[in-house]
């Protein structure tokens, strides 16, 4: 993780201009619906803080290589909820997209743990403007895990949404959120790959295990 940075402050089935989601989730494929939304911090995510420019993504004190064929980095205002966020974006159809995003989050109530900060994050996603046609989803992975040697918390989720003529069923949707040592604030991570497609799913392997 790096240690440049300002102070603490503060992606994605749709293509650009979010407009509210209609609907009401169904129980997902692996238990039930999300919950009660979560106490979501409002960030400040075009809010950058000095970054080293050395041909990576940075945000928080997190960074990741840029992906092949991916928009160049720039601030990632999906991420309503946290701070200094940098992502990169590629269409993988007409009104879809994938996402890689790092960034920083405010220690709240409902971010007060890697755990807290991983799970508030995503229940934060589903009760946005991410999907228009939700229907569930599925737990791949909720379990800890270690960022360049600092504990974190990684969860995945099988998210699937019927929007009209939309081929695919969803997104994989990941959060990763890591203690970089600060008190007031989590360095993360926000990976989103269409389901079913087995080459960006591996890019998104690939970024998530280079992250540091």
């Amino acid at each position: 993780l790096g240690t440049v940075g300002g102070t603490s402050s503060t992606a994605s089935g749709w293509d650009s201009s979010p407009v509210p989601r209609a609907g009401t989730p169904k129980a997902d494929q692996n238990g039930p619906a999300p919950g009660a939304v979560p106490s979501c911090p409002s960030g400040a995510p075009a809010e950058l803080a000095p970054h080293p420019v050395d041909n990576r993504v940075h945000g928080g004190r997190l960074s990741m290589d840029q992906a092949p064929n991916y928009s160049a980095p720039e601030p990632e205002d999906m991420l309503s909820w946290m701070s200094d966020t940098q992502g990169i974006s590629q269409t993988t159809e007409p009104g879809w997209q994938s996402i890689f995003a790092v960034g920083e989050l405010q220690r709240t109530a409902d971010f007060a743990s890697v755990r807290n900060a991983a799970h508030s994050s995503m229940d934060c996603a589903m009760h946005t403007s991410w999907y228009l046609h939700l229907t569930g989803h599925k737990t791949v992975r909720d379990e800890p895990i270690q960022i360049d040697g600092h504990q974190g918390w990684i969860l995945i989720w099988n998210v699937y949404d019927n929007t009209p003529g939309i081929k695919v069923p969803g997104d994989q949707l990941s959060f990763v959120a890591v203690d970089d040592g600060r008190t007031d604030a989590y360095s993360m991570w926000c990976g989103m790959v269409p389901l079913g497609d087995s080459i960006r799913m591996a890019l998104d392997a690939k970024v998530l295990a280079d992250l540091r």
